[in-house]
């Protein structure tokens, strides 16, 4: 009789297990869950997005009533950051896609940002290399044509001063040489430079997604078909061993192989690790979607098992491919969360930006 009832007992208590694990894991199950970004719509950030928006629902444990993008632009990210930190519901059904800039300001501290990366779970991220691309106006087809022309042809535009992007364009036409180039800042996202670049208000646009030239989901996707901007060099990918490589699949040239091209040498110094670090080891998390600080284990478990899922379906994997025009390089969450980590870490790249570099062109901006 004893056994019987302590046998009772076991069942009785597998079966809540369970069925506790079950609802746990079935959070989403007629919710609504938000994607935030910190950007307009338009940018990478809002296209990836929204593509997820459409199709995770399948793949979650439990299907929710809807999955909405919502935009929060300001400051960069900042404002997004900050609110995702400290304002949103920790209840798993609030995910945020967070960008190089918020990764840069975080190391940088300029702006000192409030929000601490290292305390909000990675659910994935996707790599993407960089490209520079500028108007046909300027009548140069090549990286090397561009370091022979009136550099006070060339307006460079940007979201932020210090942001990784802008920081990544301005080391990057110094190293080559180019000085009296003129540049813009504050634009909130990828869909308001675009247009001051068509515009003819900009001339230079670096910094901006690869997917952005070859997706035909991309921004300059179009004007580049037709002629009217060129893309000249494209940042790279970092590989393990700390080379930077063209992105696998494209044939447009890195900018250290523009720079070799120039100088007839590789490039080196302090300036150059600060290349690598604003543009191909950022970009290493060009995207990543994480929740708030404090989102149950199991609910951040359940969110990564349905991304895993989604982004190793070839159907899914195809339709991402053939927007953002990329080979899919996906990282699943624990390996994000390591590289965040990496990246925040002090190095001689970070101090030459933080000591020397930023404020020499915040005096320029005077």
């Amino acid at each position: 009789m004893i056994l019987r009832r302590v046998s009772l007992l076991f069942v009785c208590g597998a079966v809540l297990g369970v069925l506790a694990l079950g609802s746990a894991h079935a959070f989403t199950e007629g919710k609504r869950i938000q994607i935030l970004s910190g950007y307009s719509p338009g940018g990478g950030h809002d296209t990836e997005g929204r593509l997820i928006a459409r199709r995770i629902g399948k793949y979650l444990p439990g299907m929710p009533k809807k999955v909405v993008k919502i935009n929060m632009p300001g400051a960069s990210g900042l404002i997004h950051g900050a609110y995702v930190h400290h304002k949103a519901k920790k209840d798993g059904l609030t995910w945020s896609i967070m960008g190089t800039t918020h990764l840069s300001s975080s190391v940088l501290k300029e702006p000192k940002p409030n929000f601490d990366l290292t305390k909000m779970r990675a659910i994935y991220s996707t790599s993407g290399a960089s490209a520079a691309i500028v108007r046909d106006f300027l009548k140069v087809k090549t990286g090397v044509e561009l370091t022979k022309i009136d550099p006070t042809k060339i307006a460079v535009s940007g979201r932020s001063i210090t942001g990784s992007s802008f920081l990544n364009d301005a080391i990057g036409l110094d190293l080559l040489g180019i000085k009296g180039y003129t540049f813009a800042v504050g634009y909130p996202g990828t869909a308001q430079m675009a247009l001051a670049f068509l515009s003819g208000e900009v001339s230079y646009v670096g910094g901006t997604g690869l997917h952005h030239v070859l997706g035909s989901g991309g921004r300059y996707y179009s004007s580049i078909k037709e002629g009217v901007a060129v893309a000249i060099w494209q940042g790279g990918v970092l590989t393990p061993d700390g080379k930077v490589i063209r992105s696998p699949g494209t044939d447009i040239p890195t900018f250290e192989e523009v720079y070799r091209q120039v100088k007839g040498k590789a490039p080196s110094g302090p300036a150059w690790e600060a290349y690598k670090l604003t543009g191909p080891t950022l970009r290493t998390l060009n995207r990543t979607l994480m929740v708030p600080p404090g989102t149950p284990a199991d609910r951040v478990a359940a969110i990564r098992a349905a991304f895993d899922k989604m982004y190793s379906d070839p159907v899914y994997v195809k339709e991402w491919e053939k927007i953002f025009g990329l080979k899919l390089d996906y990282i699943k969450g624990p390996d994000a969360d390591k590289i965040t980590k990496t990246l925040l870490q002090p190095s001689p790249g970070w101090d030459w930006l933080k000591n020397e570099y930023i404020p020499a062109l915040l005096a320029r901006k005077k």
